[in-house]
């Protein structure tokens, strides 16, 4: 696997990466997969982060395919054979669970968004049953503007630059002209709309046919783990069934420096692949 390789490859992108002496997850079969995480060397400073790795069992591959220094960001392949593994049900989890009776694996899968066959064990402890893909990933991982971050890609990329396309959304690739830059946040693209879609915003919400939440986060409305970007304003204007989401005023995140809208813009999500994330809001990838 070269695994001193591997961290010499993070090296050249100006980005740290420590081997793990066990394995980072707490999962039965966990020293056969492949892991991978972000730590602090000191809790207040996010400039001591690093990663962290476990390389899992022998026939797995991790290898670094492309590298640019200037943004300290990489692109990385992981392939294992498919294997299985079982998560334990966070304790919070079971302690709802049990309110549901002899219903209480379909309230697990239903939050776990698993089917009721993968949830093993019994009322008192329980786990979900997962399986790595024997398929190769792709992963971009770096910096970004204040921390360290890893992010799944939707398509083979042996690139940064490449990554960053695959990663923008379709309708921020569209977007043309001054009126229409694009703004980025993280996972988040906030592009200008028409001045009539906007009037008929701001007329409805003055009849009251538009509710505005305010301090809300994006992720309520578009699901998306992990810490919320919370919008000053925004809305949700459903047509022919699907949703648009819509902000206004400022939007805020604890890793990203503050943007801010005098006017609504409609909010996209990246083209972050998430299925291969923890139900419940595990620290690691697999």
């Amino acid at each position: 696997m070269g695994n001193q390789h591997l961290a010499d490859r993070f090296a050249d992108a100006g980005l740290r990466l420590s081997l793990a002496r066990e394995p980072i997850a707490r999962v039965v079969n966990a020293e056969r997969v492949f892991q991978m995480d972000i730590r602090r060397a000191r809790a207040w400073d996010s400039n001591s982060e690093y990663y962290v790795a476990w390389p899992g069992g022998e026939e797995n591959v991790a290898q670094v395919q492309g590298v640019d220094r200037v943004v300290h960001q990489l692109v990385m392949m992981v392939y294992e054979p498919q294997r299985w593994f079982w998560e334990p049900v966070p304790w919070m989890v079971m302690k709802r669970a049990r309110r549901f009776g002899a219903a209480w694996r379909e309230m697990i899968a239903r939050e776990a968004r698993m089917g009721v066959g993968d949830i093993v064990g019994n009322i008192e402890q329980a786990w979900l049953r997962r399986s790595t893909e024997a398929r190769k990933r792709h992963f971009l991982v770096g910096r970004d503007e204040r921390q360290l971050f890893m992010c799944r890609l939707p398509r083979a990329c042996t690139t940064v630059a490449e990554a960053h396309r695959a990663l923008r959304a379709p309708e921020a690739t569209e977007a043309r002209g001054v009126m229409a830059r694009t703004i980025r946040q993280g996972e988040w693209f906030f592009i200008p709309i028409e001045k009539e879609v906007e009037d008929t915003i701001d007329r409805d919400v003055a009849r009251g046919k538009l509710w505005v939440y305010r301090r809300a986060s994006i992720g309520r409305f578009i699901p998306r783990p992990g810490k919320g970007h919370r919008a000053d304003e925004l809305v949700v204007v459903r047509d022919d069934g699907k949703q648009q989401v819509y902000v206004r005023g400022r939007v805020l995140h604890v890793d990203h420096k503050i943007v801010r809208f005098p006017f609504w813009v409609r909010v996209y999500r990246n083209r972050e692949v998430l299925e291969q994330a923890s139900p419940f809001g595990g620290g690691w990838i697999d």
